[in-house]
């Protein structure tokens, strides 16, 4: 099976669950072009990159087909036609909750009101410009701990030390 070819088994799922609607207990040689598209396509009001998705797990079954000689018309340019009718859009901008950027002076706030002349401040500030710079929470989160467990290490080696 097609499928055999990807070794992350998240890429074999998720190839898998895109394309059980559209070739599930039929003769794949007779699914036509116009099938596909409606089939990628949806339900109304499916985001631009899940067709787009959708579309890319079908080109790629597909093409695994035609090399393998079964009988099936090539949809290349279907599909190509298709992804142009629906550009990638990237931050959330089809989310139920929309990304949203700070402006300038929300920006300049927030850093202001981390300054005020202590550590936890400073430390305050550090992090909010890390997340202002791109980083997830799972990140911050996980450079924290880290910071903190290699500091309580550190202590408890200074305090072990023979005088």
């Amino acid at each position: 099976m097609w499928l055999a070819e990807y070794a992350h088994p998240e890429t074999r799922r998720r190839n898998r669950a895109q394309l059980a609607g559209l070739v599930t207990g039929r003769d794949v040689t007779t699914i036509s072009p116009g099938e596909v598209v409606q089939w990628c396509v949806g339900p109304p009001g499916r985001a631009n990159n899940t067709v787009r998705n959708t579309a890319a797990s079908v080109r790629m079954f597909w093409a695994w087909c035609v090399a393998r000689d079964l009988g099936m018309a090539d949809i290349d340019a279907v599909l190509a036609r298709l992804r142009r009718s629906y550009p990638a859009l990237y931050g959330r901008a089809q989310g139920v909750n929309p990304a949203r950027w700070l402006s300038s002076e929300e920006v300049s706030r927030l850093l202001n009101a981390c300054q005020d002349g202590t550590w936890m401040g400073s430390r305050d500030q550090l992090i909010v410009r890390w997340g202002l710079l791109g980083l997830r929470l799972s990140d911050l989160t996980s450079i924290i701990r880290k910071a903190t467990l290699e500091r309580s290490v550190a202590c408890r080696i200074a305090a072990e030390k023979p005088s």
